[in-house]
């Protein structure tokens, strides 16, 4: 098991430190970076809050905008929200709000495949207000500013974790300090490029240090009733919630590494209850990038759960290195339905390379141990790892199929893309894979989460070959599972499998595949 106070910097594939990313010298959460608390009076300003359109159907209510919402909050700042994830916005009904809104700051978070969304909405404010000031965050500009910076035509971009730096940039365009005296920032001025260097992360995330995120200016109803995660009945109240940041490992894919940091459980559990209280809660989405850390943080937070009778359900992230049989019956008891397994590769040669710390063998136990206490598993797996074949893809499509037992639903493999910020990202760009950062933009064409791409060849299949057999994998993967329905089908209706003719399965994929592509699953229950 893994100690709950962890800080693993951020690794390239040959083990060095990424120095590249100014993420990876963000000052550990244990060192004192300000003293005391301090939240100077900015009333009169305006900042509108936009969440740009992720493009997935499933929408989770986003934390990050309403933690920066709560810290500008406390320093007086009039604060509006523009949710474009939501309500989708064109182009004029955004353009109209941001001239509406009366703000002339605008701040915006997001992550690497949203860039092009980020993009379209910076030159909208741009066209209607050239001189606002417009500040980026989140995963897409921590890695490469300069880049972003000048793609997006965007002035400023917090480094990291944005409370505490929001505040100071705030009281920087306020006129209280200079801009280049902010910590963790990188700016444009007459384009000139200024890289502040270090950014400010809270040592505690508490309520004293971070609040609570201000759910209240966005459209809470709205994320309530939107389209859910199987296994939960579409009539259930649910919002998003964290236990904790960041992840002490370093997987070479992952492109969010930061010191990890478990929230004070007494807090959260308040924090709970409100939500509970105040919207009728059914439970939540855990959405922290590792929730089942250890046994102790496992055990500390289902007990809590059940000392103070919340009766709700929840689903989480796991590593099948963390689980014992004593940890998936606790969590079962508290509520759990379904826990988010990154497995990765069917090959353990793979999951070594990729500084995954696990193997075969734990995931096919963990796997076990959670379905045997009915908790739903559902896995992340990917293809087009650094020497990886045909050898290995065979080996992820049969671990696959070898854990499908007792499911219906599809699960596919998705590309391995070496996003900015990732160890893979750095040696792509050593070893010639990747030129430069306008290099990756240009591969990487996606503009949504379904990853069914590999825009930079890092296996040891010849360029024209690799995205070939990844869709014919996928391809196979669909059909096994079609199969499965179809057989299921027939046998409830009291047929003989053995005369489904020739086709029938190739017909179910071609339908089940649209299904799929209009954003509707299938499930046991026949509900789509």
């Amino acid at each position: 098991m893994q100690d709950d106070n962890i800080s693993v910097e951020p690794r390239r594939r040959d083990g060095k430190r990424i120095t590249t990313s100014p993420w990876a010298t963000a000052i550990p959460s244990d060192k004192k970076v300000f003293e005391p608390l301090s939240f100077p009076d900015l009333k009169g300003m305006k900042v509108m809050l936009i969440v740009p359109n992720d493009f997935y159907r499933k929408k989770l209510m986003p934390l990050g905008p309403g933690y920066i919402a709560t810290a500008l909050r406390r320093c007086s700042i009039d604060v509006q929200v523009l949710d474009c994830a939501i309500f989708s916005y064109d182009d004029i009904e955004i353009a109209k709000r941001v001239i509406q809104s009366g703000c002339t700051i605008f701040a915006m978070g997001a992550l690497y495949p949203m860039i092009k969304e980020v993009e379209r909405i910076c030159n909208i404010i741009r066209a209607v207000l050239p001189k606002a000031t417009i500040i980026l965050g989140g995963s897409l500009p921590t890695p490469i500013p300069e880049f972003v910076l000048r793609r997006t035509r965007a002035d400023i971009a917090t480094i990291g974790e944005a409370e505490l730096t929001i505040v100071e940039v705030m009281s920087a365009l306020a006129g209280l300090k200079d801009l280049s005296s902010v910590k963790g920032i990188a700016y444009l001025r007459e384009e000139q490029y200024f890289d502040n260097g270090k950014p400010i992360l809270p040592r505690r995330v508490s309520k004293e240090e971070v609040g609570w995120p201000m759910r209240d200016l966005f459209p809470v109803e709205h994320y309530i009733r939107a389209p859910k995660f199987y296994p939960y009945g579409e009539e259930e109240r649910l919002l998003t919630i964290s236990t904790g940041r960041g992840c002490p490992y370093a997987c070479d894919f992952c492109f969010r590494v930061s010191s990890y940091r478990i929230r004070e459980f007494d807090e959260m559990f308040d924090e709970m209850e409100d939500l509970i209280a105040r919207y009728k809660l059914d439970g939540f989405y855990i959405i922290d990038d590792l929730m089942m850390l250890s046994k102790h943080k496992v055990t500390a937070f289902c007990e809590g759960i059940l000392n103070r009778g919340l009766k709700i359900r929840f689903n989480c992230t796991g590593r099948v290195n963390t689980v014992t049989p004593e940890i998936i019956k606790l969590l079962k008891e508290a509520g759990c339905i379904a826990i988010f397994y990154g497995i990765e590769s069917g090959n353990d040669h793979v999951l070594k390379t990729m500084s995954k710390k696990t193997n075969l063998q734990q995931v096919y136990e963990a796997v076990r141990l959670t379905k045997e206490q009915g908790i739903y598993c559902e896995y992340g797996i990917m293809f087009g790892q650094p020497g990886e074949d045909h050898n290995s893809l065979r080996d992820t499509m049969e671990l696959i199929k070898n854990l499908s037992y007792g499911e219906y639903r599809s699960q596919k493999i998705f590309g391995c893309v070496p996003f900015p910020g990732s160890g893979l990202y750095d040696w792509c760009k050593e070893t010639g894979r990747i030129k430069d950062d306008q290099d990756f933009y240009d591969r990487y064409i996606c503009q949504d989460w379904s990853l069914d791409q590999i825009p930079v060849n890092m296996t040891n299949l010849p360029d024209h070959e690799v995205n070939k057999i990844f869709r014919e994998a996928n391809h196979e993967l669909s059909r096994f599972f079609m199969e499965r329905v179809s057989q299921d089908w027939v046998r409830c209706f009291g047929g003989d499998v053995d005369s489904l003719p020739a086709d029938s399965h190739d017909q179910m994929t071609h339908i089940m595949t649209r299904i799929e592509s209009s954003g509707s699953t299938y499930d046991t229950s026949g509900r789509t």
